[in-house]
């Protein structure tokens, strides 16, 4: 007899739901040292090595450097389909206070590597930009990012669905995965179908919905995959 070990969606208290798949977590000083020359060497070399340098000595994760060019990708495709999204290239700015400004201008020189225009404004400079704030006291310094904008995320999300369905893609709306067994490929993926009712209380009033087995043998729905991608960002398991 043969038995399939089951894991929850969610890990542990501090427990990642694939920690048993992870090996050590970290780099030795000599790995950095190599991956740092690696990065030299390539077609980018000193972009490069100056992005892992700064994640590697200020503790940047992964995920904040690959958003900067992630965001600038998603703010051109964003411009080609501005009155589709609803955007508006209106700019964003951010404030500092001591503390922060020195980090933060630690961080441009990388940003700006990435073509991402960028600019540095003194407390007056903000004031003066920025006739609505009256009191900038406390401020050591800001920068101002023309390219970002605000767009209709409705919209946005409306437009990703339909270009993943015209692309083949199945969509299964008020499905809760409550399983996935297996530790490789192919996982075998347990949903409950979720009623309205249930939806509208997990968003407005934050009330789970329940584990509780299906009624009905058409309420669950079993399916076998190659990958998973838990993409629920900050709501993620």
């Amino acid at each position: 007899m043969t038995t399939t070990k089951r894991r929850s969606v969610k890990g542990g208290a501090g427990e990642a739901v694939d920690a048993h798949e992870r090996g050590k977590g970290y780099l030795s000083p000599g790995e950095v040292e190599k991956l740092l020359k690696a990065a030299k060497d390539g077609r980018h070399g000193d972009r490069d090595h100056a992005l892992l340098l700064l994640m590697y000595r200020h503790g940047l994760r992964v995920s904040e450097a690959i958003n900067i060019k992630l965001s600038l990708e998603s703010t051109r495709y964003y411009l080609a389909h501005a009155k589709q999204f609803d955007f508006r290239q209106r700019g964003y700015l951010w404030m500092y206070d001591e503390e922060l400004w020195t980090e933060a201008r630690t961080f441009l020189p990388v940003v700006r590597s990435f073509g991402l225009p960028v600019e540095e404004l003194t407390a007056s400079e903000v004031q003066k930009k920025f006739a609505v704030l009256d009191d900038v006291s406390d401020l050591a310094g800001a920068t101002f990012t023309p390219f970002d904008g605000r767009l209709s995320p409705h919209r946005l999300r409306t437009h990703y669905i339909n270009h993943a369905q015209a692309g083949g893609v199945e969509l299964l709306s008020g499905w809760q995965v409550v399983g996935i067994e297996g530790e490789k490929s192919p996982y075998r993926v347990t949903m409950r179908r979720v009623s309205p009712r249930s939806i509208k209380r997990a968003l407005t009033d934050g009330v789970a919905t329940s584990n509780k087995p299906p009624k009905e043998p058409a309420d669950e729905l079993v399916v076998s995959c190659d990958r998973i991608i838990n993409a629920a960002g900050p709501w993620a398991p």
